[in-house]
């Protein structure tokens, strides 16, 4: 009779370590099953959010080519008119302090002291409709120039005393737009090269010297050369 009960007790306390196993195996397989589940999921809003940066940036960088491609843009575009006023005006010294130029050292890397990014980019912030679903967190446009290719700031502001129509054209004009949404980040870089013809015909100078003095586009004033005709030319994307 003493024997039966242990044996019993023995059976009931093996049930008991064998139930506790069967529960540990099945809450790992329900905790795996989450955990692949959650990352099933952050992958996917992650593709979609890159996605939809990716769009947003598409469609603005394409936009702003159009824009300031444009050969109304001396009257239609308020961006390409902010441009034109602001850089590469009459300054014999090649500072440009308002809008400095971006240069590099001879290593093709290094920016030079006081015309690097800090000083030589202007961010523009899109405004946009953040409460709906699929807009970027932020997007922004970062634009800054350089002079034709083999040029510093120097030779530069040399070359246009001398001629300011020829020594102009070559001038590069680099658009950044870029769509961020938490940590996914996406950015098209667009590249313009300037073209600049004389004008002959008074009333395109006159319009062009109207919107040169107002405030809005012009605000320091800068002293510009109003017969210069001015043409972005797009040539590389990446």
């Amino acid at each position: 009779m003493n024997h039966t009960s242990k044996r019993k007790l023995n059976n009931k306390g093996a049930a008991m370590v064998l139930t506790v196993v069967i529960i540990l195996v099945v809450m790992i397989f329900v905790f795996s099953l989450i955990l692949v589940s959650y990352n099933l999921y952050a992958s996917q809003t992650k593709n979609l959010t890159s996605t939809r940066n990716a769009e947003a940036v598409n469609t603005l960088s394409n936009a702003l080519a159009d824009e300031l491609t444009d050969g109304d843009a001396y009257l239609n575009s308020n961006l390409w008119k902010y441009i034109r006023y602001n850089i590469a005006y009459n300054d014999t010294s090649g500072d440009w302090e308002d809008w400095p130029c971006y240069l590099l050292q001879d290593d093709g890397i290094t920016a030079v002291a006081g015309h690097d990014r800090d000083y030589a980019c202007r961010y523009f912030t899109v405004d946009n409709n953040s409460n709906i679903e699929g807009t970027p967190a932020v997007t922004t446009v970062c634009i800054y120039w350089m002079p034709p290719e083999g040029m510093d700031a120097v030779d530069f502001a040399t070359a246009i005393a001398a001629n300011p129509i020829s020594a102009k054209n070559g001038l590069r004009l680099i658009v950044e737009t870029t769509a961020q949404t938490a940590n996914q980040v996406y950015r098209v870089t667009d590249i313009y090269e300037l073209s600049v013809n004389k004008i002959t015909d008074a009333a395109k100078i006159q319009e062009l010297r109207l919107e040169g003095e107002v405030s809005e586009f012009n605000p320091v004033p800068h002293t510009v050369n109003y017969d210069e005709d001015w043409t972005f030319v797009h040539v590389e994307r990446k």
